[in-house]
C-alpha cells in the first residue's frame, strides 16, 4: 500500500516513542491527539511593514474512537506553530458566525473532535508551516504530542487584477498664465476593491508635439519648456482631506528649478485614504514648447502620464492615461470648458493594471 507522504510524516514523529517506551507508543498509537490544520488563506490586510502575511485556518482535533477517556487541551497555548520558529497563533473561536472566542481547557470525548479557528502571522518567505498540539488524556494523565505539516498559499497574487482603477473628467487645455507653465491638466479617480491609498504618484512618461507645418516649430532650448510638471501655488494638487501638506504634491525636482516630472502625494496617516468611496481629483500645471504665433499654425500635444497607487499594504497598481490637446497658440484660456477647448484623455473606463506591465501600458495606451 502507498502511504500518502502527509502520513509518513505523521507516523515519523512516534519513533522516538517506540525507541523510549513500548507501552507509550502504544498508548499514543491507540489514543493520541490527532489534528489537522486546513482551508488557510490570505488575509487582507495581506502585507505587513515588517515583511509578513497574514492567514487564517482551521484545525481539527480529533480523539480517536478507540479510546475511552477524553482528551483535554488545558489552552490554547498548546496549539502553536513550531516552524517556522517565532509564530504566534491569534483570534481563536469556535467558526461560527459569532466568533466566539476559545481559552480553554477543551475537552474531546472519545471519537469526537473539535474544529477551531485562528489567525497567524509567517514571514512572507515560508513556504508552510509545521504546527502542534500538547494534551493530555484525561483518566491518566498521560501526554499526547500531534505534529502536522501544511503548505502555505501564495499571497503574492497579482493584485492588481482585483483592483478597478475608473478614471474620469481628464481634461487638458491651455490657459492664460505667465512663462512658468502654459498647460494644465487634470484627472478624477476612484478605486473599486482596493484598501485605503497610503500614496499617489503621477509620472510623465511621454511628450508629443506635431504642428501642420515645419516652420510653425519654435526654438526650445530650455527643459522648462520641454514638458514638465510645474511646482506652481496651484499645481500639483489633490484633493479631499487626508493628505499631507493639504494636498499639496512633492514634485522630483533635482536641480530645484521647480520643474519635475513627477508629483508624489501621501496619506497623512498609516490609514490611508479611502478611493471608494469618494472621488479624487488631481491637477497638474506644466510647460510644454510653444508653438509660432502665424495665423496659420496649428498644434497637437499629447503626454502620457502613469499614475501609480499604493495601498495601506504596501501593493501598487498603476495605469497609464494620455492626454491630447489641439489647438492654436492663441487659443490660450483659464477654463477648460470655454469654447469647447476642452480635450479629455483617452483611457478606458474600467483599467485593471499592474506594474510588472509597464512596457505593454505604454505601448498599447489606447490611441486618441
Amino acid at each position: 500500500m502507498k502511504i500518502p507522504l502527509k502520513k509518513i510524516y505523521k507516523l515519523l514523529m512516534f519513533v522516538p516513542l517506540i525507541l523510549g517506551s513500548g507501552s507509550l507508543f502504544a498508548q499514543q498509537l491507540g489514543s493520541g491527539a490527532f489534528h489537522d490544520v486546513v482551508e488557510i488563506k490570505c488575509v487582507s490586510p495581506y502585507y505587513n511593514l515588517d515583511g509578513t502575511v497574514n492567514y487564517s485556518a482551521k484545525i481539527e482535533i480529533f480523539n480517536n474512537i478507540s479510546t475511552t477517556s477524553d482528551l483535554v487541551i488545558n489552552n490554547t497555548s498548546a496549539i502553536s506553530i513550531t516552524s517556522p520558529p517565532g509564530i504566534i497563533l491569534t483570534n481563536f473561536n469556535d467558526c461560527s458566525s459569532n466568533s466566539i472566542g476559545i481559552v480553554g481547557p477543551i475537552s474531546i470525548a472519545p471519537g469526537g473532535s473539535v474544529i477551531l479557528c485562528f489567525n497567524f502571522t509567517a514571514p512572507i518567505n515560508a513556504g508552510g508551516i509545521v504546527s502542534r498540539v500538547d494534551a493530555i488524556m484525561r483518566d491518566n494523565g498521560l501526554a499526547q504530542v500531534s505534529n502536522d505539516e501544511e503548505s502555505l498559499p501564495s499571497c503574492i497574487c497579482d493584485v492588481c487584477d482585483n483592483w478597478e482603477i475608473t478614471p474620469s473628467n481628464q481634461s487638458f487645455w491651455p490657459f492664460s498664465s505667465n512663462d512658468n507653465s502654459n498647460m494644465r491638466m487634470g484627472t478624477s479617480f476612484q478605486l473599486f476593491n482596493a484598501d485605503p491609498i497610503q500614496q499617489v504618484k503621477a509620472e510623465i512618461i511621454s511628450v508629443e508635439h506635431e504642428v501642420n507645418d515645419e516652420q510653425c516649430y519654435t526654438c526650445t532650448q530650455h527643459d522648462v519648456q520641454m514638458g514638465l510638471f510645474y511646482s506652481g501655488a496651484n499645481s500639483g494638487i489633490i484633493n479631499g482631506s487626508g493628505w499631507r501638506s493639504n494636498g499639496r504634491g512633492t514634485l522630483f525636482d533635482d536641480n530645484e528649478d521647480n520643474y519635475g516630472n513627477e508629483f508624489t502625494w501621501n496619506a497623512s496617516t498609516p490609514q490611508g485614504v479611502d478611493f471608494s468611496a469618494r472621488i479624487r481629483s488631481v491637477s497638474m500645471d506644466l510647460n510644454l514648447p510653444k508653438t509660432s504665433t502665424l495665423a496659420s499654425c496649428e498644434r497637437i500635444f499629447k503626454v502620457c502620464v502613469r499614475y501609480t497607487f499604493t495601498d495601506i499594504n504596501c501593493q501598487a497598481c498603476d495605469t497609464v492615461i494620455c492626454y491630447r490637446y489641439e489647438g492654436s497658440e492663441d487659443d490660450s484660456t483659464n477654463d477648460p470648458f470655454i469654447d469647447g477647448i476642452r480635450n479629455k484623455g483617452k483611457t478606458d473606463k474600467k483599467v485593471k493594471r499592474s506594474k510588472q506591465r509597464k512596457a505593454y501600458l505604454i505601448e498599447h495606451n489606447p490611441e486618441p
